[in-house]
């Protein structure tokens, strides 16, 4: 529940942060993966491992990854010109993964509204004196672009058959700590 209402907040704040334009969304997948229905850019939020920190006898001590795919279409951009117009644009590739960067690197924004849901879903949370995440995500690094055919936006399986279509890269940010009590651990 924890790791799903910090994807569900890191998708709210971005949503309420970035002003992307029209035929842009934002949301949970799998895999990062676009909706088939999505337009130019999609920022596609998921998660990435789930590590134990410190071992504690009386405290589980986690920390999440969370990962930002951001896909962008080129239909109409001949690819020897991707570089400049879905790269290095205003509203390409690189400029939207900056301002992702920024609205999320050290915000606890992102944690007070991960927790604020974790509340809200649980009630035995209120037993507990301790926050169940502790500390904000940090950006940690971004994967190369890489081009995606017509298969990465129609959700299919199948590669190298159809004509390229775009860029993505992949976003991660970790720290994302969770702390919480032993004795209330199983209900959540």
């Amino acid at each position: 529940m924890s790791r799903r209402n910090l994807k569900r907040a890191v998708m709210l704040v971005l949503k309420e942060s970035l002003t992307l334009g029209e035929g842009s969304e934002i949301d949970t997948t799998q895999g990062g993966r676009p909706h088939p229905r999505a337009g130019r850019l999609f920022v596609g939020v998921h998660g990435g491992s789930w590590t134990a920190r410190v071992h504690n006898v009386e405290c589980l001590d986690e920390e999440f990854e969370v990962l930002l795919t951001v896909s962008i279409r080129g239909t109409n951009i001949p690819t020897d010109r991707w570089g400049g117009q879905l790269l290095d644009a205003e509203d390409g590739l690189d400029f939207i993964s900056r301002q992702i960067i920024l609205v999320l690197h050290e915000q606890w924004d992102v944690i007070n509204r991960a927790n604020t849901l974790t509340e809200n879903s649980a009630q035995y949370y209120i037993e507990s004196s301790v926050s169940p995440f502790a500390e904000p995500l940090r950006f940690s690094g971004c994967s190369e672009p890489v081009d995606r055919d017509s298969s990465w936006w129609e959700g299919s399986n199948r590669t190298g058959t159809s004509k390229m279509e775009g860029v993505s890269n992949t976003l991660r940010f970790n720290g994302g700590r969770r702390l919480q009590v032993m004795s209330l651990a199983e209900k959540n």
